[in-house]
């Protein structure tokens, strides 16, 4: 079978400006204004939006969790053994985003590799995990063989040339919200490894905005965006690739900031006024709590979480 394997562009790609201008301009002014929130609030408080966004990432894979139940699992690792592997992969999620929120050496393809090995940690081929792929990959419909594929990325002995030219990209001074917008896309069409892409690629995402001081703090994340609007997220991508229509992808993704920036700024005001009401900082850091078990559990059953912060996010 011959593939007609993807050839990425050069970035970066020629764009309309004019058309993205208005969008550009809402999604900073909705960035600027959550960040007056984030300034007032301390990381800690917001940890629970790290557990949500390790959740939603992994939605896309048919994984999907409750935050009670991935709160409790970090706590006691006790699930069904099918179970049980699902939320380990969460685990994985959330670890590789922390490891993203503290690090503080380039944002090059070495710490895509780096998150890599963190969100696959558990994959069968070790080989492949935190590697460039060196093999051929396709995207299709979940578990579908190659022949049934609609897009595959450029060849493996590619793979170097196209992310050096990320990397090159990268380290150019552009509109960094636009410029984001590319990388992003970029990485997912180059498929640098044979599958967890799109998880490195989102965990990018808060690095990227507080190593430009359009964040305070690196708490912007866009899966859940990515999640409610699934089929405009695979038919953007793929637009890219087919028509070059990198216009409408920038497009989306300046509205995902827009909409998760107004989001999470009310989340992050509606968990500051939680602990102000509280007072308990053990609540937040430790949403699921070993000293708050037996008080909790002729509440709730045997169920040891704060509810209050999860209502808080919904």
């Amino acid at each position: 079978m011959k593939l007609k394997c993807c050839t990425p562009i050069r970035l970066p790609p020629k764009l309309d400006w004019h058309l993205l201008a208005p969008l550009l301009g809402r999604a900073r002014e909705a960035l600027a204004r959550y960040d007056e929130i984030l300034k007032t609030i301390p990381a800690p408080l917001l940890e629970i939006l790290k557990w949500e966004e390790a959740v939603y990432t992994l939605r896309a894979q048919n994984i999907n969790a409750g935050l009670t139940e991935i709160l409790k699992f970090s706590l006691d690792g006790q699930a069904e053994e099918k179970r049980a592997a699902m939320l380990q992969k969460i685990l994985h999620a959330k670890e590789a985003l922390d490891l993203a929120c503290r690090w503080m050496k380039p944002l090059n393809s070495a710490f895509l590799c780096k998150l890599h090995s963190i969100l696959k940690k558990d994959a069968p081929n070790p080989d492949e995990i935190g590697k460039f792929r060196k093999r051929q990959n396709w995207i299709g419909e979940q578990g579908c063989p190659i022949e049934e594929a609609y897009f595959f990325p450029p060849k493996a002995r590619f793979l170097s040339k196209h992310m050096l030219d990320w990397e090159s990209y990268a380290r150019k001074k552009e509109e960094p919200l636009v410029q984001l917008a590319v990388l992003f896309a970029q990485v997912l069409i180059i498929h640098t490894f044979m599958d967890g892409n799109g998880r490195a690629a989102r965990h990018y995402i808060p690095a990227f905005l507080y190593r430009k001081k359009l964040l305070s703090k690196p708490f912007l994340f866009l899966s859940v965006y990515f999640e409610a609007h699934k089929l405009q997220y695979f038919q953007k991508l793929f637009d890219i690739s087919e028509e070059n229509a990198w216009e409408e992808w920038i497009a989306y993704f300046l509205k995902g900031i827009e909409d998760r920036s107004k989001t999470m700024k009310a989340q992050s005001i509606r968990l500051y006024d939680l602990y102000q009401e509280t007072g308990d900082k053990e609540l937040f850091l430790h949403p699921v709590s070993l000293k708050k078990r037996k008080a909790l559990a002729e509440q709730s059953k045997g169920l040891f979480v704060f509810e209050p912060l999860f209502d808080a996010i919904r």
